[in-house]
Parts: structure tokens; sequence; C-alpha cells
């Protein structure tokens, strides 16, 4: 150095080095405008030494506190790969997140189908075996033509009156054609489109929503050619409030597993006061034929009352 400076890192000059000089072993530390003290600067040095030992030597020229060789040591010859770390337990598989038991209401299932034919049977009996009745209801569904066939029958036979008590009825909707009857009366009805907006948008603020309370998850199946989610549900406190023995108890359903509509439904249910008196409750829902090919038309007899003045 010239000017009669002193040389940063000899005696007398704050005990400061330069890391770019002094620490040529040291490529991984950044360039400083700023001197390091000793003391730093050999603690540095004792952890790369600590680093490197245990791997394959070579005498190298030692490089003191300033730079310069003072003596030899051993470095390593070659660089070395680190050792394969320590075999580690494979990562906790994650739980599952629950299956939302609770379907979607009905109307907002149907709706998420482009077609569909949905089926309800509910059957009763009691107290007697003779008293029964049935209820059926066959739904066929083109959400993309804007068409729906409803049939309706109820029986019923009682222990007083063997002779069935039998009620049939379509409904039929087409755009905005409507109409409703069976065999030779029928009622047709045209409505403006402002009608039939006002009329889709009042029957959707209501729809129908099958539970399970309590349900417990059984396991996906393939039901009516849809991937399902089965779930089993028993009533609770069935019979306290009468103090009837019951019989029978048992509900399940099935979800889509995309979707969450309805895909099928099965609950019975069976309690008696009494030997002679057993009541008895079975309800069915399959919904099937989902987005498959279907033709919905007016019927003779809706085509008739609509050519009628």
């Amino acid at each position: 150095m010239g000017g009669g400076g002193r040389v940063q890192g000899q005696p007398g000059s704050d005990n400061l080095i330069s890391p770019s000089v002094a620490l040529p072993f040291l490529p991984f530390l950044p360039a400083l405008n700023t001197p390091l003290p000793r003391a730093i600067h050999s603690e540095l040095h004792e952890l790369v030494q600590t680093l490197i030992a245990g791997s394959p030597q070579r005498s190298s020229p030692k490089l003191g506190w300033d730079g310069k060789p003072n003596g030899y040591e051993n470095r390593p010859a070659v660089a070395q790969p680190c050792h394969a770390a320590a075999t580690q337990a494979p990562p906790p598989t994650p739980t599952p997140l629950p299956i939302d038991p609770e379907p979607l209401g009905m109307r907002q299932g149907l709706a998420s189908l482009n077609t569909f034919q949905l089926v309800m049977v509910n059957k009763t009996s009691g107290p007697t075996l003779l008293d029964q009745s049935e209820t059926r209801m066959e739904m066929t569904g083109d959400n993309p033509n804007e068409a729906l066939m409803v049939y309706n029958r109820s029986s019923s036979i009682s222990e007083d009156n063997l002779e069935p008590d039998i009620s049939e009825n379509y409904q039929y909707t087409v755009g905005l054609e409507s109409c409703d009857g069976f065999g030779e009366e029928w009622n047709y009805e045209s409505s403006t489109p402002a009608e039939k907006e006002l009329r889709d948008a009042m029957s959707a603020l209501f729809d129908m929503l099958v539970l399970g309370p309590g349900a417990e998850y059984v396991g996906t199946e393939n039901v009516n050619g849809v991937d399902s989610h089965h779930f089993s549900f028993q009533l609770a406190g069935l019979g306290a409030s009468s103090g009837a023995a019951v019989t029978a108890n048992q509900g399940d359903y099935w979800l889509a597993v995309d979707g969450r509509y309805l895909v099928r439904y099965q609950l019975l249910l069976e309690f008696s006061d009494s030997p002679e008196e057993t009541y008895r409750m079975e309800m069915n829902m399959d919904l099937s034929q989902i987005n498959q090919p279907v033709t919905i038309a007016l019927p003779a007899g809706c085509l008739a009352a609509r050519s009628t003045p």
C-alpha cells in the first residue's frame, strides 16, 4: 500500500481483515464492502474445517489470517456427494373430508339433469292386513325442451270394503302448453311467456327435501348407472309416544357422487299396538334413465281438448 497507509488485517490495523482476500475457501459468502473482525473470520474458518473433516484429503498450503501461506493443511481431494438422508417414514395419509349426507331438494336435483324418470311408491297397511293403500307417481322430464309428464295413481281397500278405490291422472307440460286428465276427459291450457315465467318462479320457492336423520355412511355403490354414496338410518323415538312395539325401522338412501341428487330412497316402518293390530309403511323412490333420450308430447286427448272451442 502506498502513502504510508496501514494494511488491513496487519497488527495495529484494528484487527480487521478483507473477506474477499482472506477467505478464498468460502465462495458462498457474498463480497462485502466492509472488512470482518479477525475473531469472526477465525470462527468461520474453524467451521469450514469441521465441515470438510472426514472427506478424502490432499495436502494444500494453509492460509493464515492475512491470506499468506502458513504451512500446510489437508483439504478435500474432490467434491463429495452428500450422504443419503436417513430413511423417513412416509407422510400420513390425509384424512378424507366427511361426505355430506344431506341431499339436494327434489326439485333442485331434478333441475340439474337433462332428462330423467322418477318413480315414487308409498304403501301403508293397518290396523289389519286388509286395510291397505298405495300411491304411485311416475315422472318423466326433459328439461332442455321444457317438457314434463306426470302419472299419478292411488288405490285403497279396507276390511269393510274390499272393492278397490282407484284414481288415475296424467299431467303434461310442453313449453307453453299444459293439460291434465285421464281416459276421455282432458283439460287443456295455454300460457303466455310471462305467465309461465311467474309460475316457474313461484314453483322454485318450494321444494321437497327427503332426509335421513342421523344417517351413517355405508359406502359407494352404482345405482341405476350412477355412482352413489349409500347412507343408512333409523327413525329415533318411534313408538315412544304410543307405546307400540317397533318391529321394523330401517331407512336407506343413495346420493349421486357427482351432484348430490337423490338416486334412490327406501324406508320401512312397522309397529303394533297388539297382536291383532299392526301398522306398516313402505316408501320407495327410484331415479333412472338419467340423461337418456326421451320424447314427451301431448297425447291425443290433449290435442282434442285444444281444438275444442
